[in-house]
């Protein structure tokens, strides 16, 4: 997904998203924090995660992560 959504805004990537599931974004309290996700796709996984410029950052429990594009 990441190379599929590659240079596309924001605002298109959660489009995009959106279309594919429940998206919601999730209050912070920390000023300047970039904004959280959840996702709920239509078969029913589940993610939580922030933008970063083109890439998806998911939020575990203790970590974060991306998945790395091997064609980039």
């Amino acid at each position: 997904m990441q190379r599929l959504l590659r240079g596309t805004t924001s605002e298109q990537k959660l489009a995009w998203l959106g279309a594919r599931g429940k998206l919601a974004p999730i209050p912070t309290r920390v000023p300047g924090a970039r904004q959280p996700y959840s996702f709920e796709s239509h078969v029913g996984l589940q993610c939580v995660f922030f933008l970063d410029g083109d890439t998806l950052v998911f939020i575990d429990s203790h970590t974060t992560y991306t998945v790395e594009d091997p064609e980039a």
